[in-house]
């Protein structure tokens, strides 16, 4: 349902970057870390971490940003065995060593790194704010753009109708509502932010955590760094309740086009940032190795039945990767096109809207709907 892909298809594709590094020579990485009003942070942990190459993914090795996190607390998990740590001086720098070795993957490939830092949560937080940056080492002196932690507080105003989110001083970011605890699945994401009302039935009567963040791209020789800056957290919950298709029935298509009963639906049973489990694409490994499985209709289209005809006025879909067609009905047979989009996506209907059935429907002959994970009628 989120922009981002599995980590096994970012590593796939780096996995093609060869190393422009002696495997025998002596690497020097350094930066610094600030806050957002630019002041040098000192004593400030920081963690380096090598990501896992395709055949440690393979083996089943799960890895993110949060996992480099976790390397600065008091029971690091087992990938944190290798994590350099390193405490910034009293001007916010800090600095590594390595082996040209240590950069490459198992075909000589450049890895990627990960290099993160953060603080504790404060009063009111749930989670304190945290930076990351992800690039490549391929030079044996490699300085990184500054790593800045967002230390600024945000305000949260709720009502029944709508949620307004704002910071001190930056009037504009990316918002990510998470379930749970910071660093959960998201359940909506908002881009480039600005104050503006979201309307309450975004969040139904869920609880979840606001995070802001800020994303940009900088390059240093041979690589490109993707640095990301996280607010802290803020616990909050849905104030509109459950949508009125909480609990509803809900058909998907298999690998014949067949429509095949869910139950009970995982399209709208309230989990807003859980994935539905697709269903088989009835190829075996075999299809899969050949490529001849583009025959398949699993997953390609899904229908969410109320039982009986209502009013509608908004529609939230928290939908795939892949491009979706929305259509209602009121007796199945009659469709009528509301709109498509992919991920977070919300409609408003014209008034006197009636339906039934709402029906998603992918487009492309490979697309389906993974990553769906929640479909509500109001």
């Amino acid at each position: 349902m989120r922009p981002y892909f599995p980590l096994l298809t970012i590593i796939l594709a780096s996995a093609c970057t060869m190393s422009n590094v002696d495997p025998d020579a002596v690497i020097e990485l350094k930066g610094t870390t600030h806050d957002d009003l630019g002041q040098p942070l000192a004593n400030q942990r920081i963690a380096l971490v090598r990501e896992p190459d395709i055949g440690e993914v393979l083996g089943g090795i799960i890895f993110g940003p949060v996992t480099v996190l976790a390397c600065l607390g008091d029971s690091p998990p087992p990938i944190c065995q290798d994590a350099l740590i390193d405490n910034t001086n009293a001007a916010g720098e800090f600095s590594f060593t390595l082996l040209g070795r240590d950069t490459q993957g198992s075909i000589g490939n450049a890895s990627y790194f990960t290099l993160a830092t953060s603080m504790p949560a404060s009063q009111g937080q749930s989670e304190g704010p945290s930076t990351y940056q992800r690039f490549q080492i391929q030079s044996e002196e490699l300085t990184l753009p500054p790593m800045q932690l967002w230390t600024e507080r945000l305000a949260i105003e709720s009502t029944s109708e709508s949620m307004r989110v704002s910071a001190e001083y930056t009037e504009s970011f990316d918002l990510r509502f998470e379930t749970g605890a910071a660093w959960g699945a998201p359940i909506w994401e908002v881009r480039e932010y600005a104050g503006e009302a979201l309307d309450a039935r975004l969040f139904e009567d869920t609880e979840f955590t606001v995070v802001a963040t800020q994303r940009e791209e900088t390059y240093i020789e041979g690589s490109s760094v993707e640095s990301v800056a996280r607010s802290a957290a803020y616990d909050a919950t849905g104030s509109a309740g459950a949508p009125p298709s909480r609990g509803s029935s809900c058909s998907v298509a298999d690998h014949e086009g067949s429509l095949l009963a869910l139950s009970p639906c995982p399209m709208t049973d309230g989990n807003l940032g859980e994935s539905y489990p697709l269903l088989d694409d009835g190829c075996d490994d075999e299809d899969e190795d050949e490529g001849d499985c583009s025959d398949s209709l699993a997953n390609r289209e899904a229908i969410i039945d109320l039982g009986e005809v209502s009013s509608a006025q908004f529609l939230v879909l928290r939908l795939g990767y892949y491009e979706t067609q929305v259509q209602v009905s009121e007796d199945g047979q009659t469709w009528s096109m509301v709109g498509s989009g992919s991920g977070d996506t919300q409609f408003d209907l014209p008034a006197q809207t009636k339906l039934r059935y709402l029906r998603l429907s992918t487009l492309g002959p490979i697309a389906s709907l993974v990553g769906l994970s929640e479909v509500s009628i109001w």
